[in-house]
């Protein structure tokens, strides 16, 4: 397995690209432009002049197998807070490397609502094959698979359902192969119970599905047991007849804001 691409910095420029629906171009820092590939960690973001870093903002920015998916957690103000979720697709030739996103997801959460935005940025109906109703009920009975194993703290199960090459990206950090995923989620099941996932969204483009969804859990903290939610997006590929994991990406929301009370 190649080693990933190191973490850079991502600031503004990545985030007016998050919107951009025109494809956008960079030049690879390597003869090799397969060095673009890998997991990139948001660093630093910046916005009409202030600078934001974790956890205020925060993200990742992969690009494998011709897929590209940003996701980026705002928490620059604390009465709106949004989870952003995009897919696209990327293409290297020669020394010349551009994307374009292709699908988003806004997540935002405010002290009175929560609201779902799917964006569809520019991609025909018709490359959309076979269709997420096709699609969806082998994922979802993949996820009811994964969330049976993980309540019943079964690491090698689970792992089981990802590619060997794999990779999982989580707030604890990144794990790469199926390997490493099991001994990660070993630990977090020692911690973790009531696990459920819903899909909000599919999109097949080729061979490839593309996953966002959400989840809730009860996570053993200092202070007892809390209830512990966020969103996810997956990357999932054929491995003959059933749907593995290639890569997947979650966050943690951060909880809701207190009320304030007056005496």
């Amino acid at each position: 397995m190649r080693k990933p691409f190191p973490a850079a910095t991502l600031s503004a420029t990545s985030f007016i690209a998050f919107f951009a629906s025109a494809p956008l171009t960079a030049q690879p820092n390597s003869a090799d432009p397969k060095c673009m590939e890998g997991v990139y960690t948001l660093e630093e973001f910046k916005r009409d002049g202030e600078v934001f870093r974790p956890p205020q903002a925060s993200g990742r920015w992969v690009v494998l197998n011709g897929t590209v998916v940003w996701i980026f957690n705002d928490r620059t103000q604390a009465s709106k807070q949004a989870n952003y979720a995009c897919f696209g697709h990327y293409a290297i030739s020669g020394t010349a490397y551009s994307y374009q996103y292709d699908d988003c997801e806004v997540f935002t959460q405010s002290l009175f609502f929560v609201t779902l935005l799917t964006v569809c940025l520019a991609i025909p109906a018709a490359a959309q094959q076979p269709s997420e109703q096709q699609v969806r009920p082998a994922i979802e009975r993949l996820l009811e698979t994964w969330d049976t194993a993980a309540n019943r703290k079964d690491a090698a199960a689970v792992a089981a359902l990802y590619t060997e090459d794999a990779m999982r990206v989580t707030p604890r950090g990144i794990s790469y192969g199926r390997a490493a995923i099991e001994k990660d989620l070993v630990e977090t099941f020692k911690l973790t119970s009531n696990i459920a996932d819903k899909v909000e969204k599919i999109q097949v483009i080729g061979e490839v599905a593309l996953v966002t969804a959400t989840w809730s859990a009860t996570i053993q903290s200092k202070d007892g047991p809390i209830q512990a939610r966020g969103f996810w997006g997956g990357i999932y590929v054929r491995d003959g007849e059933a749907w593995k994991t290639r890569l997947a990406i979650i966050n943690r929301a951060p909880p809701p804001p207190q009320w304030e009370t007056k005496q």
